[in-house]
């Protein structure tokens, strides 16, 4: 039963690839965004007139890609996480590896990916509350609710964060 049960872990290979994969395509829309940004500044694309000039389209396109990147880059540690959590074996830590990684990704626990993951979502939401800001048209005094919910929901994630003690989960 211990020797299925081992063998069982190597199904995560499945979240690995799905990871990668995904990682992959937030990179190709994150250049495909940078771009479409240096194409709205230099004038090559033309402007839709809903959210201003090119300079504020070019910035709202970049805020997209920056989003996009750090998605991928997430998504790029996840499967460092599941790989160091699940898979590699302890006897495999104390040989050399033939790819060396950076000691940013290797994850020692689980509550440690927990806490990334979560610092993570509170920055691709300031991305996303700064880029909806930047969009938004109305008037100055029409409360927005939407971005009134993204900064409820940084605060609580943010406090979330700081009151749960992620090295015993």
């Amino acid at each position: 039963m211990l020797k299925f049960l081992s063998g069982v872990r190597f199904l995560t290979i499945l979240a690995i690839i799905g990871s990668v994969s995904g990682a992959l395509l937030m990179f190709l829309i994150g250049s495909s965004d940078t771009i479409s940004a240096y194409k709205v500044f230099l004038g090559f694309k033309k402007v839709d007139n809903l959210i201003g000039d090119s300079n504020l389209v070019a910035t709202v396109k970049l805020l997209s890609a920056l989003d996009s990147f750090l998605l991928g880059m997430i998504l790029l540690y996840l499967t460092c996480s599941i790989y160091f959590l699940f898979i590699r074996r302890k006897t495999e830590e104390t040989n050399r590896s033939r790819i060396q990684i950076p000691d940013w990704l290797k994850v020692q626990s689980l509550g440690a990916m927990k806490k990334t993951l979560l610092e993570v979502i509170v920055v691709m939401l300031a991305v996303l509350f700064l880029k909806m800001g930047l969009t938004t048209q109305s008037e100055p005094s029409v409360l927005h609710w939407d971005l009134l919910l993204i900064t409820i929901g940084i605060l609580a994630i943010a406090t979330a964060i700081k009151l749960i003690d992620f090295d015993h989960h």
